[in-house]
């Protein structure tokens, strides 16, 4: 059995491995949508991420079928290897048809690996520190979201020479990697209990309570695929901010996380459930939402406040929807918790679809009002769980 001090150590190194991992991710998000949108149209840009996050989805039963034979270690070292393939291509190619699947290929694995880290993560938490461990994780995790934009923003600045924001991500690769081969080379693997898909969804919808945290974690990551995919191509093309005052304008989006999910994690562990959290979570993203829609100039200011209290009601829902399912499972769990991650990617695939028939009828200022109006149902299911506590 390992030390508690030992286990405290590890912890430490996957807080700070996820933080690499964030750079990976976070900082081609912010400009992915604009990128592909040089290529082709915007509608056809939301397509392209729903036929990545169908894939994705394929992808992580695929990875759940190597897990009990390679183990978590070298399935992580060898997708870890192929992302930084994928981020070179993108990078060096100015081919769209190298970049396409290239594009496809880096959302996947930033999803899948995230997927592994969840995994060395939880074999290490207790049910009574979940709250703790999953809020300190995204704390620290958002200082990287909160960089990712600025990085993106400078090195982009008034230009539109892409491939320098994948350069730089690619340097964040080598941490990551460093961290997970020196940190992780001892892991022991816990027995793998990977159920069938279908078998899956059924126990999910015949209990009621993970039936609607399901629900709203769905939700929310339908919220952030469209705004992810949209927000930028909006604030770029039909506002007119450059990426810089973008990058400005993300930077001030994702101070919540930092501020509030490790805090409120915490208060879960020991004096509140998440009901209550949850509601006033999705409460503040539908409102602050809807009023994105009723912005039309190029404010800096106006534009970064608004955007921060989305982030203020989606940093309440992700760690009580976190801290929820996280304290039900434990790490050999892996069908269960290959599902919730499914979530991100079946998010992808719906909001660009819904937004793509939104932008064709009402075109596309509407989808800030359509999906603050959509984020009333999150109350709903939130509303039915049975707290933890």
């Amino acid at each position: 059995m390992d030390s508690y001090s030992n286990i405290k150590k590890t912890i430490r190194w996957i807080y700070t491995s996820n933080f690499f991992l964030v750079f990976v991710y976070g900082i081609p998000l912010f400009i992915g949508s604009s990128y592909l949108a040089t290529f082709t149209d915007d509608k056809t840009v939301g397509l392209i991420y729903t036929i990545a996050s169908i894939i994705t989805i394929f992808a992580l039963f695929g990875v759940l079928k190597i897990l009990p034979i390679i183990g978590n270690y070298k399935t992580t070292l060898g997708l870890l290897f192929l992302e930084a393939i994928s981020i070179c291509i993108l990078a060096l190619s100015g081919n769209f048809a190298w970049i396409l699947p290239a594009f496809i290929v880096h959302f996947i694995l930033t999803t899948v690996l995230s997927f592994n880290i969840d995994i060395f993560l939880e074999n290490y938490t207790k049910d009574s520190t979940t709250g703790d461990v999953r809020g300190f994780t995204y704390a620290f995790a958002s200082i990287a979201w909160l960089l990712a934009p600025l990085i993106a923003g400078f090195v982009l600045g008034q230009t539109e020479l892409y491939w320098k924001v994948f350069a730089v991500a690619l340097l964040f690769t080598i941490p990551f990697g460093l961290i997970i081969a020196v940190a992780m080379k001892d892991f022991r693997d816990p027995v793998y209990r990977a159920g069938a898909f279908t078998k899956d969804i059924r126990n999910v919808l015949k209990n009621k309570d993970e039936r609607n945290i399901f629900f709203s974690g769905f939700l929310l990551k339908i919220f952030f695929a469209w705004m992810a995919i949209y927000t930028p191509i909006y604030l770029h093309k039909y506002i007119g901010f450059n990426f810089e005052q973008i990058g400005i304008i993300f930077t001030v989006m994702m101070v919540p996380y930092i501020l509030l999910e490790w805090p409120i994690g915490r208060l879960e562990d020991k004096y509140y459930g998440e009901k209550e959290i949850l509601i006033s979570g999705f409460f503040i993203i539908a409102i602050s939402t809807v009023f994105l829609f009723l912005i039309t100039i190029p404010n800096l200011i106006i534009w970064s406040i608004t955007l921060l209290l989305t982030r203020v009601g989606a940093a309440l829902v992700e760690i009580s929807t976190e801290t929820y399912f996280f304290k039900k499972v434990s790490s050999s769990d892996t069908d269960d918790i290959s599902f919730w991650r499914m979530l991100a990617p079946f998010g992808y695939v719906v909001a660009p679809l819904f937004a793509y028939l939104f932008i064709t009828f009402f075109g596309m200022k509407y989808i800030f009002l359509c999906m603050g109006i959509f984020m009333l149902l999150g109350m709903i299911s939130s509303s039915k769980i049975k707290d933890t506590l």
